[in-house]
């Protein structure tokens, strides 16, 4: 039911701070209930035969449906629960669907509604006039369960949300427990710290971190495999800055630790 934004909607549905373009909050939901249960109560739509855009302008200005065309035999409780949900200042109205369904389920079964100051002989005579409207009172239990399952589904997104929020965090912790324990390795086992870092997720927002990590474990000792073409090395040496290794197996072969690459100077047999 609730558009943010800039004005967008039936004319006489949106409450005033929607009409004016400003952001909505559930009460312009309350609002929109509340022109639909004056729709029903009078056979008119609100503004009906007047021009869209002087009917928003009116609306944004804080007017409303002419409540004067509620029938007079329309239980006065029932009228103040559209008067309270038709406020022109959302603070003056129902905090949500909820609280709107609450009321109507209250004069449905004949108890006192929050919107409404009774008098003595209201009291009296409230049944009676209830059983009047029979066919009306139909549609506000309609009206009512349709408000329940609008708070229904926002409940299910509500829960939604929160599971993807504490999976989201379970994550993180996750992440932020494999960075620590990786940094914790690195003076004894730089290797498996570098190696446990692999699993760090590629969208992970710790990669900052883990690449310290990395340079802080290089220097002291990071094991690196050679690509040798699958055969026997016989001796291994590695230059004095750890940028390059020399291997011997059937050739002479130079290896960049860097970039992985090699490249052969010389075969020969082997004895």
């Amino acid at each position: 039911l609730t558009r943010v934004g800039s004005a967008v909607g039936t004319p006489g549905f949106m409450a005033p701070e929607q009409a004016r373009g400003e952001a909505v909050d559930r009460r312009a939901d309350v609002y929109s209930l509340g022109a639909t249960l004056y729709f029903v109560l009078t056979g008119t739509l609100p503004f009906a035969g007047t021009d869209a855009t002087m009917a928003i302008s009116t609306v944004a200005a804080g007017g409303g449906p002419d409540m004067r065309k509620i029938p007079p035999e329309v239980p006065a409780e029932l009228t103040a629960i559209v008067v309270k949900a038709l406020a022109a200042d959302r603070a003056d109205r129902y905090v949500d669907a909820s609280e709107l369904a609450t009321d109507l389920r209250r004069f449905l079964a004949g108890q006192l509604v929050a919107a409404h100051r009774y008098t003595t002989a209201e009291r009296l005579v409230r049944w009676i006039r209830r059983h009047r409207i029979a066919a009306l009172v139909a549609v506000i239990a309609v009206i009512a369960m349709a408000v329940t399952a609008i708070v229904s589904v926002r409940s299910v997104l509500a829960q939604r949300d929160d599971a993807r929020s504490a999976r989201a965090l379970a994550e993180a912790r996750a992440e932020e427990l494999l960075v620590d324990r990786a940094r914790s390795m690195v003076a004894t086992d730089p290797t498996s710290a570098v190696a446990l870092l692999r699993s760090l997720p590629a969208s992970s927002k710790l990669w900052p971190v883990a690449r310290e990590i990395v340079r802080a474990a290089v220097p002291a000792g990071v094991e690196r495999g050679l690509a040798t073409g699958g055969t026997r090395v016989y001796s291994l040496a590695v230059s004095p800055d750890g940028r390059l290794a020399v291997s011997t197996d059937v050739a002479i072969e130079i290896h960049d630790l860097a970039s992985g690459t090699r490249r052969i100077i010389a075969r020969h047999t082997a004895v």
